[in-house]
């Protein structure tokens, strides 16, 4: 029993000492890019002709880039790469509501579904 709460006790200190020093557990791990933070989808709500795509470290021209209305149907639109990083999609003639845009680029580790108002 003496040995059960020992245990218990070194576990907890050994714990307790590594969640208050977590960097003399790095081992040289680079420093992992979390891209779907990166994504920026302006202006939302879209009144306008455009809304801009933007991904920082992302090269946009690789990506897979779809649009789909709310209950999944893909859009057919223009989309115009203005930089690397930039994409321009024009949403004039899409009815009022939610749209989702989908990335993907297994190459670049980008996956992700975005959502946007069209007013």
């Amino acid at each position: 029993m003496k040995a059960l709460y020992f245990t218990l006790i070194l576990a907890f200190t050994i714990g307790s000492v590594s969640a208050q020093n977590p960097a003399n557990y790095d081992f040289g791990q680079p420093e992992r890019l979390d891209i779907g933070k990166s994504v920026q989808i302006y202006p939302n709500p879209a009144p306008d002709d455009f809304i801009h795509v933007r991904v920082e470290h992302v090269n946009l021209s690789e990506a897979k880039v779809s649009l789909h209305n709310i209950i999944g149907n893909e859009m057919r639109v223009e989309k115009d790469l203005l930089d690397e990083n930039t994409l321009r999609i024009k949403v004039k003639d899409l009815a009022t509501g939610y749209y989702l845009i989908s990335l993907n680029d297994d190459k670049q580790k980008l996956k992700g579904i975005y959502k946007f108002l069209k007013l």
